[in-house]
């Protein structure tokens, strides 16, 4: 701070001499000089500009020139100079100033709390106050005036509503913004440990303290924001690949929950949860219960107006009915399913068109072996 003020304190005196100087040149040139003090300035000038003019071949135009490049060079100088300054401390400082900004406020309209609300104080929980010890002349004139500092203060106060909404309004949006950066980041450290996880060996130490790694950044994430779709959505499936079924099945019903003004996303979180309870159960009524979640998730798309994630979303969820009657042994309702999965997978580019058919073709082969009384389809993912 301090050599800040130096460095401001030289410029406006640097330039504060360039005025001075010009001012003070163009009095004694016009000979304003010599008729208020007359003290023969104008020949003094005048000889040294001879004198330049005759030993250096300067005239009037080249000074003039020289001194017009000068000013612009000094002008764009400390132009940029001062856009520089504005954009670099503007963007290191910013969260320091927001912090000074807030403190400002919390001792303009916090701190003095005490004073505005002491006519109203109470010593106990019932209520009781303490009479107030008789006022002086000054005080109470100071009181009728509105000069004391409680009627200075409320004015304060109440004359900078308005504002103070702002601040608010200002302050939370880029408490917002800051925390949705913030997100992003953990979710980006985590999905690199995430990936760098699946590289090592299976069940080795080191991979497992990479996807607790992943872990520990998703749930941050989910700290900061507990509505981020992202952030639950990401920490439901590395709990999952971790076994810990209880972070799985908060994450997904938080997921279900928050989700339900994005039809698509709903959609991907009721097939989310569908796919846990019927990997975690086989009994009749977890998988109905799976059903339900798969046909609403089926309704929750039909909805939704064409998007990019829509037919992807509509595709996989069709393709886990399938699946899940197959487990279910209903298996009449499994070919309808898998028409229009196929169907809807035939209508995008690769890899996941590719990828989608193929594992629709596979489906089809457990649905004729179940049909001819093979081995019960297998119900993996």
């Amino acid at each position: 701070m301090l050599v800040r003020f130096i460095v401001r304190l030289l410029l406006w005196s640097f330039l504060a001499f360039v005025v001075l100087a010009v001012f003070a040149g163009l009095a004694i040139d016009i000979g304003l000089a010599d008729q208020l003090f007359g003290v023969g300035a104008r020949s003094w000038l005048h000889g040294w500009v001879d004198l330049l003019r005759k030993h250096y071949g300067l005239n009037r135009a080249n000074i003039d020139l020289a001194l017009k490049i000068i000013g612009l060079a000094g002008t764009i100088t400390f132009g940029m100079l001062g856009l520089v300054h504005a954009w670099y401390f503007g963007r290191i400082n910013l969260p320091a100033r927001l912090a000074q900004y807030a403190d400002r406020l919390r001792a303009l309209h916090i701190v003095g709390r005490s004073v505005i609300l002491a006519p109203y104080a109470t010593r106990n929980l019932k209520g009781d106050q303490t009479p107030l010890a008789p006022t002086s002349v000054l005080r109470r004139t100071q009181w009728l005036l509105k000069l004391d500092a409680r009627s200075r203060s409320i004015r304060r106060l109440t004359a900078s509503t308005q504002t103070l909404d702002g601040d608010i309004q200002v302050l939370e949006a880029k408490l917002r913004l800051r925390k949705s950066e913030r997100i992003t980041c953990h979710l980006i450290d985590g999905s690199k440990l995430a990936a760098q996880a699946k590289l090592l060996p299976d069940g080795s130490a080191a991979q497992r303290d990479r996807n607790s790694a992943a872990l520990v950044e998703f749930q941050r994430a989910v700290a900061l924001d507990d509505t981020d779709l992202d952030a639950l959505e990401l920490t439901a499936k590395q709990a999952r690949l971790m076994n810990s079924k209880t972070v799985t099945l908060r994450s997904l019903v938080r997921l279900e929950g928050v989700s339900q003004q994005r039809p698509a996303r709903h959609a991907r979180a009721l097939r989310l949860h569908a796919e846990f309870i019927a990997e975690n159960s086989t009994k009749k009524a977890a998988l109905g219960e799976a059903r339900m979640k798969l046909e609403a998730a089926l309704e929750a798309l039909s909805e939704q107006e064409d998007g990019a994630e829509k037919p992807l979303e509509l595709a996989l969820v069709n393709e886990q009915l399938a699946r899940l009657h197959l487990r279910r042994k209903t298996l009449t309702l499994v070919a309808p399913y898998l028409n229009d999965a196929d169907a809807l997978y035939g209508e995008m580019p690769p890899p996941e068109g590719l990828a989608g058919r193929a594992r629709i073709e596979a489906l089809r082969a457990e649905l004729v072996r179940a049909q001819l009384g093979g081995d019960d389809p297998d119900g993996g993912p």
